[in-house]
């Protein structure tokens, strides 16, 4: 998300914040602070004589229907008009008026209802608009959810992508890191004696032992039958250990019309990232240590620190 769409998203909920405001209050309430509120406007105004008060009851009014909604709003048109007919009224008796006053009267009462009902009308049509704002917003939040799933999970496998491993390059960065890229042996062979299903299914399979041993969140399809682990703030001795897992579970699938079992040629590098180009060249090297296990007849983890001079060790 850009600084921009942050600060529109920023803007949008702070305007839903008062929009919510109103729902969250009850309406006993709500009609309770416009009624306090209008009063207070209309003690102030009588008590320094002010000479066009309905200037400052007209503002309460309004802030009363925009916040508090169709009850605040009525409930402060109630109180302006009970003002209004007190001050215009002879002796402030509410019903004796000179001829003067009651033109002034009539006209008040329907300038205050046609505040009243436009602001609230406005109120609700905006209710309305964010409440379908909110729910576009929650549907969009859910497609970006299905797109994000899309986009960087392997749907055979359910581990990430290639493209989801140029995404997580950063996170990997200034930190130690085993890198393993692996494949596995004799797929082709598989795919083509026992039906592309079945060898679906291998890649379904290695993909579940995966997750389950290093995690579906550093785990990646590289392409084809190959995967690249990328595992931050691992022992040796750990990851060594998970190897050794993965080797055991795969010997344990069984592949209708292939007599064997199957299994996979790995090859790995350990070390710290200090930047990208020290992430590819593990990947490099990672890839260079598979090929020397496949060399050494399949079926074979080999690891080595990442330095130009490094000592190899074989499981």
């Amino acid at each position: 998300m850009t600084e921009n769409e942050r600060d529109e998203a920023t803007k949008l909920l702070t305007v839903n914040w008062f929009n919510d405001f109103e729902e969250r209050l009850p309406i006993s309430v709500r009609i309770l602070i416009s009624f306090s509120m209008e009063l207070l406007l209309a003690v102030i105004v009588y008590s320094f004589h002010i000479s066009n008060p309905n200037m400052i009851l007209v503002t309460g009014l309004v802030a009363s229907s925009a916040l508090l909604g169709m009850y605040g709003g009525v409930t402060a048109a109630v109180v302006m008009l009970a003002y209004t007919f007190f001050f215009f009224s002879s002796n402030h008796d509410f019903v004796t008026f000179e001829a003067v006053n009651q033109q002034k009267v009539i006209v008040s009462t329907i300038g205050i209802l046609a505040i009243t009902g436009t602001v609230c009308f406005l109120k609700r049509e905006e209710n309305d608009a964010f409440r379908r704002i909110k729910l576009y917003m929650e549907m969009l939040k859910k497609d970006n959810e299905l797109l994000e799933e899309a986009t960087t999970v392997d749907p055979l496998t359910g581990i990430r992508n290639r493209f989801s491993l140029r995404r997580d390059y950063d996170q990997y960065i200034g930190k130690s890191i085993h890198v393993m890229m692996m494949d596995l042996d004799n797929f082709k062979q598989i795919n083509d004696t026992c039906g592309h299903d079945a060898g679906d299914s291998l890649l379904k399979n290695t993909g579940k032992l995966l997750s389950e041993c290093f995690g579906s969140q550093y785990s990646y399809r590289y392409g084809g039958d190959e995967f690249l682990i990328i595992q931050p703030d691992v022992s040796e001795t750990s990851f060594a250990e998970e190897c050794r897992k993965l080797q055991k579970c795969m010997g344990r699938i069984s592949i209708s019309g292939h007599s064997e079992h199957p299994h996979f040629s790995a090859g790995y590098v350990y070390g710290e990232a200090i930047e990208h180009d020290n992430l590819r060249q593990m990947i490099k090297q990672a890839d260079e240590q598979l090929y020397t296990s496949k060399n050494a007849g399949k079926d074979k983890v080999q690891g080595t620190v990442f330095r130009t001079a490094a000592i190899p060790v074989s499981h």
